[in-house]
C-alpha cells in the first residue's frame, strides 16, 4: 500500500483498524475494499476523485458546521452520494434542498444543530408532504440515508440517527401506469413499423431499457454470431444499464427478438451511435429528452399522458409474467438485482389466471 499516496490509518473506538484516503484539508473517505486488490485500487481512485471534486467547491462557513445543512453539503461530496448517477444526484439534491427549507419551531430545518434533530422533528418534515405520501417517504427515505452514512463517517458530530423508528406514511400506489394491450396496439396502428416512433416502442418493449438507456442502444449495442449449438446465425443486443451502472455494474445481455429485429432492419441506419433519432436526425441528448420527444409521438396516436417509456418496461414484464417466466428469468431480462419486483408480477400473472380458472365457479350448479 506504500506505493498509493494519501492513505491513513487509524482505529474506531472499538479498537478495529480504518483505512481512508484523505487530502489535507478536504477530508477524507474510508475505503472498505481489501488492501491489495484491484477492488481496492478501483475504489481508492474513485474516493481521490470524490475528494479532488471536494476541493472545488465551495467549502461551508465555519458558523453552519454542525447543522443539518452542513451535514447534508458533507454527504454530497461523499462516495456514497457521487457513485450514483448524475440524474439521480439532481433528483436527491433537490428533494432533501426542500426539506432544508421547511421550519421547525421557528427555525429552518436546515439551520437546526443536529443535535436537536429528534424523531419528532423528522416526523415534522416528513408530514410536510403528507398530501402526496410517496412525497413523504422519499424525503424521509433521503434524511434517513444521509444520517446513516454520518453515524458511520461523521461520528465526532452524528452519534444516532433521528430517522430510526419514523415509519413511511401507508399508502397505496401502482406508480407509472403499465400500458394496456390495447394501448399498446393504437399505437402500433398509429406509427407503422419503418419509422422512428414504431422503433422507439419495440426497442422499449422488446429490450425493457429504460428511457435513459435506450437513448444510447445503437448497431454498436449489437453482438451477431453462429449459435455453436444450432449452427444458426443470431444477433443480441448488450447494454449496461445506468441506473445500476455505478453500483451492481451488472451489464444485461438480450437476444434481439424477431418483432424488434424486423424494426430495426426497416430503418435506415444513418447513425453508428445510435437508433433513435431526434427530429434533426441527431442522437437524443438524454433519456429526458427522449421522454418529451416521445410524449409527442404518444400525442399523436390519441394516447393519453401516462403512457410513458417505463410503461412499456412494465407492460413487457406483465407480458413475460403472463407467459409463465419465472422470477430468475425476469431478473436477467430486466437486470433486477433482488426478487422483489420479479414475485410482484409473478404473483399478478398467478392471480389472474386463478381467477380465471375458478370464475366458473360462480354459476349455479
Amino acid at each position: 500500500m506504500n506505493e498509493l499516496p494519501y492513505l491513513f490509518r487509524d482505529k474506531d473506538a472499538r479498537g478495529n483498524a480504518r483505512i481512508y484516503a484523505r487530502l489535507h484539508g478536504v477530508g477524507k473517505v474510508r475505503l472498505r475494499e481489501e488492501p491489495g486488490t484491484m477492488a481496492f485500487v478501483e475504489e481508492y481512485g474513485k474516493a481521490i476523485a470524490a475528494l479532488e471534486l471536494r476541493a472545488k467547491k465551495p467549502r461551508v462557513e465555519k458558523s453552519l458546521v454542525g447543522t443539518v445543512r452542513w451535514l447534508v453539503a458533507e454527504f454530497e461530496n461523499s462516495h456514497q452520494f457521487l457513485k450514483v448517477t448524475p440524474r439521480e444526484q439532481r433528483g436527491r439534491h433537490q428533494l432533501v434542498q426542500s426539506a432544508l427549507e421547511e421550519t421547525v419551531n421557528g427555525v429552518k430545518f436546515g439551520d437546526l444543530q443536529i443535535k436537536w434533530v429528534t424523531p419528532n422533528a423528522i416526523r415534522l418534515i416528513r408530514d410536510r408532504k403528507k398530501d402526496v405520501p410517496s412525497a413523504a417517504n422519499h424525503r424521509l427515505s433521503n434524511l434517513r440515508l444521509i444520517f446513516n452514512w454520518a453515524v458511520e463517517e461523521r461520528s465526532d458530530q452524528v452519534k444516532s440517527n433521528p430517522c430510526l423508528g419514523v415509519k413511511p406514511l401507508a399508502h397505496k400506489t401502482e406508480g407509472w401506469h403499465t400500458w394496456t394491450e390495447q394501448e399498446i396496439e393504437v399505437y402500433e396502428q398509429h406509427f407503422p413499423i419503418g419509422s422512428q416512433a414504431r422503433l422507439a416502442l419495440d426497442l422499449l418493449l422488446y429490450t425493457g431499457a429504460r428511457r435513459g438507456d435506450v437513448v444510447g442502444l445503437g448497431p454498436k449495442s449489437l453482438l451477431k454470431f453462429v449459435n455453436p449449438t444450432t449452427k444458426q446465425p443470431e444477433t443480441w443486443i448488450e447494454f449496461k444499464p445506468g441506473k445500476t451502472s455505478k453500483s451492481t455494474g451488472k451489464v444485461l445481455t438480450l437476444p434481439v427478438l424477431p418483432q424488434l429485429m424486423t424494426s430495426m432492419e426497416a430503418i435506415k441506419i444513418t447513425n453508428v451511435e445510435a437508433f433513435l433519432l431526434n427530429s434533426y436526425a441527431k442522437p437524443h441528448a438524454s433519456g429526458d429528452s427522449f421522454a418529451n420527444w416521445f410524449k409527442d409521438r404518444v400525442r399523436e396516436a390519441g394516447l393519453p399522458d401516462h403512457c410513458t417509456p417505463h410503461g412499456l418496461r412494465k407492460a413487457g414484464a406483465c407480458r413475460a409474467a403472463d407467459n409463465g417466466a419465472t422470477e430468475k428469468q425476469m431478473m436477467a431480462i430486466y437486470g433486477w438485482s433482488t426478487s422483489r419486483l420479479a414475485a410482484y408480477y409473478a404473483q399478478k400473472a398467478n392471480e389472474k389466471k386463478l381467477a380465471g380458472s375458478a370464475l366458473h365457479l360462480l354459476t349455479k350448479a
